[in-house]
């Protein structure tokens, strides 16, 4: 029953506890509009008797329903009972998570799932505690020698780097090419971090037509106004602004030199 497009049905929360029975009500009325569906063919998806939906959407005197009938309308709207009655009791955090996986396109779940995966099994093979694990990404090298993004990701202590670095970095990339020489070679393992925007010609890893690259981060004010672009180091000549790049990874906080190639 859920909408087959892009689109995202997005469930509307409440903090007043006592207001949860009203924020179902906007839910399942919010869903029809968004669905565009009646009352009828929504007690039908959720089996549901069509009383029972237009009592609860339209009673004055109904205060409440049976828990069947919103894990019913719940599965038929292809969310979950938190999102539908609106009740908060997931975390912030938990509800980004939830609402962004929603977004993506199936192909990108699969990844999302195996890094998920991933995770898990690094928690039980490393003491997250003591030690700082970063996932570590080994990019594809196109024909063309250009860099793709790949599902090879490898671990990486960086424990014994200083705090300010530690606290920053969430990822790394290695270079598995030449010509970002000489400012870094072959092997080397760029640390990224984005716990802010990168400063004025910081080196930044983005991802531009699907193709990963190193960028200096130019800022030119004229007039008052800023414009950013964003070069690249492999050879200058590729310029684009910030409107243009598909997605900024983070900039490069430290270097990992991996002698062992």
């Amino acid at each position: 029953m859920k909408k087959e497009t892009s689109d995202y049905f997005e469930p509307e929360f409440s903090l007043e506890k006592d207001l949860n029975i009203e924020t179902l009500k906007h839910n399942i009325e919010k869903y029809m509009r968004f669905a565009n569906i009646t009352i009828k063919e929504l007690s039908e998806a959720a089996n549901i008797p069509f009383a029972t939906l237009n009592n609860l959407l339209y009673s004055k005197t109904h205060k409440d329903c049976k828990l069947s009938t919103v894990i019913n309308l719940a599965r038929a709207m292809g969310i979950s009972v938190d999102e539908l009655l609106g009740c908060v009791a997931m975390s912030e955090e938990e509800h980004h998570l939830i609402s962004s996986m929603r977004r993506l396109p199936t192909r990108t779940k699969y990844m999302v799932n195996w890094f998920l995966d991933y995770q898990i099994q690094l928690s039980t093979a490393y003491n997250f505690e003591k030690q700082k694990i970063i996932n570590v990404m080994y990019p594809q090298l196109e024909y063309s020698n250009n860099l793709l993004p790949s599902d090879d990701f490898r671990p990486l202590d960086i424990s014994n780097y200083p705090i300010e670095i530690k606290t920053k970095v969430f990822t790394g990339m290695c270079v598995s090419c030449d010509y970002y020489m000489p400012n870094y070679c072959p092997y080397d393992i760029l640390l990224i971090a984005n716990d802010r925007p990168a400063k004025p010609n910081e080196i930044c890893v983005v991802v531009n037509y699907g193709h990963i690259h190193l960028a200096k981060r130019i800022e030119r004010h004229n007039k008052g106004e800023i414009s950013v672009q964003y070069v690249s180091l492999r050879d200058g000549l590729v310029r684009a602004t910030d409107k243009e790049i598909e997605m900024v990874i983070g900039y490069v906080a430290e270097v990992y030199h991996d002698l062992r190639g």
